[in-house]
């Protein structure tokens, strides 16, 4: 069984499941919860506007196939562009081969991503720069859980004792210490 008959079974499974009555026809009030046991994420907004425009109070195992139908095939668009896009950016990086200097040779590409997750959790405003203080907190209680003094030797090796806020570049330098 391929993953397209997989997933049309789950969302008979889901529409069944909802349907209490055995009537072929739910409530639009659960419609959101229905999706989300697909694992899809809809906005209030985005199943207001699917409910205003049936114009009905019910949705049918039909209505409900074709929604999550549309919104498999959008978020497999949306992954596919995802993946192309950074297929295209690796194949450019190594186009270039050696000539540009990687900025952090001890880090693979997949550990680069996730401190850029890291960090982007550190810096909700986007500001580009993150505080000492949250760094060397994190440093202290995950991972390798380093010592205070640990985390101030990091600092001084990388020159940046004096610095209030890191940028990525920094944070990533230390973290590559690590």
């Amino acid at each position: 069984m391929d993953s397209q008959q997989q997933f049309e079974r789950l969302v008979t499974f889901v529409f069944r499941y909802f349907d209490i009555h055995e009537k072929g026809r739910v409530p639009a009030g659960v419609l959101g919860s229905m999706l989300r046991s697909l694992g899809q994420v809809w906005s209030f907004a985005e199943i207001v506007q699917v409910v205003d425009k049936q114009g009905e109070r019910e949705i049918t195992l039909f209505d409900f196939q074709s929604l999550a139908r549309k919104k498999r095939a959008a978020e497999l668009q949306s992954l596919n562009k995802s993946k192309q896009k950074k297929k295209n950016s690796l194949n450019a990086l190594s186009a270039l081969g050696d000539s540009v200097a990687d900025p952090f040779p001890g880090l693979s590409l997949a550990e680069i991503e996730e401190l850029r997750v890291c960090f982007s959790l550190l810096d909700p405003d986007g500001t580009q720069v993150c505080a000492r203080n949250e760094i060397e907190q994190i440093l202290t209680c995950l991972g390798e859980q380093l010592s205070p003094a640990d985390v101030q030797q990091l600092f001084l090796l990388e020159r940046l004792e004096g610095k209030q806020f890191l940028n990525f570049d920094e944070f990533a330098r230390l973290c590559e210490r690590i």
